[in-house]
């Protein structure tokens, strides 16, 4: 989770990390971050507002 409106691509450093070592065992990645919008990073890797996880 990111205390942060702001998504930057070394946010996603921890979690591209997981997928390359749990390779096709790995279904998603998000980041959870204080913003308003949900941010595709990679085709498995997104940011989602964490007030998603209330709608």
């Amino acid at each position: 989770m990111k205390a942060s409106a702001t998504v930057r691509p070394q946010d996603f450093k921890g979690l591209t990390r997981l997928e390359e070592a749990a390779g096709g065992a790995f279904a998603m990645g998000i980041l959870l971050h204080d913003g308003e919008r949900v941010l595709r990073y990679s085709d498995r890797l997104a940011a989602a507002p964490l007030s998603s996880l209330w709608m």
